[in-house]
């Protein structure tokens, strides 16, 4: 899983929603992607340690970019 390439993959898209797992090995490149990619992220994840990385991990990175919108609804 590489963020870069996954990123690339995702310019011109609108969001992208994970489904594939397991999200503490294959999940913080997708979310690290949609971050650079400014796309929207939405999973199916479950997996607290994976969302616990998530926070402690990319909090600082997506609030920077301006992206970061926990709960956020439109």
């Amino acid at each position: 899983w590489d963020a870069a390439g996954i990123a690339r993959a995702l310019d011109g898209c609108g969001a992208v929603v994970a489904c594939a797992g397991p999200f503490v090995r294959a999940g913080l490149p997708v979310v690290t992607a949609a971050i650079r990619a400014r796309v929207h992220y939405c999973d199916s994840t479950g997996e607290q340690a994976f969302i616990r990385r998530v926070f402690d991990e990319l909090d600082a990175p997506a609030r920077a970019a301006g992206w970061w919108r926990p709960g956020a609804r439109s």
